[in-house]
């Protein structure tokens, strides 16, 4: 009986060992992932900024050919003016 205790003992202790050895390696693909979790989130945080400053310089070119835009049609609008006042000119 006491060799069979004994035996059941170091068959506990192999479980145990194994056990803790699986252990270790599961922290270890843990740590993994989370480096490689906090990479990627840098990634994400870096591509967050690159896509505002994109927004942001697509909002100042967007506003800047608003501008152009108005500033043509005011030229055309003082240019049609200004025809009509030559014609009236011409008339008188």
């Amino acid at each position: 009986m006491v060799w069979y205790c004994c035996l059941l003992i170091e068959l506990n202790q192999g479980s145990t060992s194994d056990a803790v050895t699986t252990m270790k390696q599961a922290q270890q693909e843990i740590n993994k992932i989370n480096v490689e979790k906090k990479e990627y989130v840098d990634l994400w945080r870096a591509s967050l900024v690159g896509m505002t400053r994109r927004d942001a310089a697509l909002a100042q070119a967007e506003q800047a050919v608003h501008q152009q835009e108005e500033q043509g049609r005011s030229l055309q609008t003082g240019m049609r003016l200004a025809r009509s006042a030559h014609s009236l000119i011409q008339i008188v």
